[in-house]
């Protein structure tokens, strides 16, 4: 089972390796990426980007509005390049950033004919159980 972290608002969630019997492709493709509940590598490929970026998104409370300094701070402690992990999760439109404020987006972003059926698969399913079921 990989590293607990504790978001900001002192709720514990897995990062990396979760439990469970049979793992979704997603998490496995995330699982390879994480290691000690650090990113070890940004990916490159966009299904594994997408599935590396709603592993970190899971790190945001629902309903939570942060501060820079506090994503800033959430995301440092799982890689070092945390601007670039903010403005990812940001661009992909997971976490949004109203008036200078981020948070959890409320809904999913609206996405292209071309992109991949699982990645849309992949937001809606965890849009589900991280943000409606909260």
């Amino acid at each position: 089972m990989g590293q607990k972290e504790e978001n900001v608002s002192g709720a514990v969630i897995p990062i990396g390796a979760r439990s469970g019997s049979s793992p979704s492709e997603r998490q496995v493709i995330a699982d390879r990426f994480f290691r000690d509940g650090r990113l070890r590598q940004f990916p490159a490929k966009r299904k594994a980007r997408v599935a590396v970026l709603l592993e970190l998104a899971t790190l945001f409370e629902p309903g939570r509005v942060y501060a820079e300094p506090e994503v800033n701070a959430l995301l440092l402690r799982v890689h070092d390049d945390f601007a670039s992990l903010r403005r990812e999760l940001v661009d992909h439109g997971y976490v949004v950033r109203p008036s200078g404020e981020y948070r959890l987006a409320t809904s999913l972003p609206a996405r292209a004919p071309g992109e991949l059926p699982e990645i849309l698969g992949w937001e809606a399913a965890w849009f589900a159980s991280h943000v409606q079921n909260r």
